[in-house]
């Protein structure tokens, strides 16, 4: 018994090794209810959302580029003209969007446009409510962008990660830096989609504990300057 033992631990080792090798390079776990929430749609949560969701469905037509997203995506408006010159550009950001109501949006009253472009920036409400972990929040991102491929089969997707936020930008620091690889591995492979590199250090001048002239005074949305890097951060991935 001894002999046969000594001869079938090492076959039962290399087994377990042979196992424990794809394990080891898969996602890690999410809890099902976190992704479930993250990519349930959801129905704007404000009437008043719901009334500039409908205005964004009279948008129709050919456009070289169409932004989905939350406030950061709807207050690039007025500087939109500046850094995308004579691009027709369609704006379809909410402010307070999370993650699920973009995807009611998208799935209830798809725009009639067909857009050359599509820049996505979502899910720093998601993060900023502290009840969802960084693997729903990054797989709800994903959500959307299946979503967008679905309807825009040939469109370049630029995903825009979530940027920093709040005192010293370092609020859910970790969490954040956290989503935005799990974003980045999960798009890996996914034809024509491109995460965008942000140069956080320039961003957030050194993640400046003062402030910094690239944000306005509440340390979450962007100012016209941070606007500029954000336009030639996507040059450089690839959006001219």
């Amino acid at each position: 018994m001894t002999d046969f033992v000594t001869r079938l631990l090492p076959c039962a080792i290399a087994g377990l090794l042979l196992w424990a090798a794809p394990q080891a390079n898969a996602a890690p776990a999410c809890d099902p209810v976190q992704a479930l929430v993250a990519q349930t749609p959801v129905i704007e949560q404000s009437p008043v959302r719901v009334m500039k969701a409908k205005e964004q469905q009279k948008i129709s037509g050919a456009l070289d580029v169409a932004i989905f997203g939350d406030s950061l995506a709807e207050n690039w408006g007025p500087d939109l003209k500046r850094d995308f010159g004579a691009a027709t550009v369609g704006n379809f950001g909410i402010f307070g969007d999370h993650i699920q109501e973009l995807l009611w949006r998208l799935k209830e009253m798809p725009p009639a446009i067909q857009p050359k472009n599509i820049v996505l920036i979502i899910g720093t409400n998601n993060l900023w409510d502290g009840s969802f972990a960084p693997c729903g929040v990054s797989q709800g991102v994903v959500a959307v962008v299946d979503e967008l491929r679905s309807r825009w089969s040939d469109s370049p997707i630029y995903v825009v990660p979530i940027l920093p936020r709040g005192s010293g930008f370092t609020f859910r620091a970790k969490d954040r830096l956290e989503v935005n690889a799990n974003i980045e591995r999960d798009l890996a492979g996914k034809t024509g989609v491109t995460l965008v590199r942000i140069d956080e250090d320039d961003l957030t001048c050194s993640f400046a504990k003062q402030g910094c002239s690239n944000f306005t005074v509440d340390k979450l949305h962007l100012s016209p300057d941070g606007y500029s890097i954000l336009r030639s951060s996507l040059a450089e991935a690839g959006l001219r």
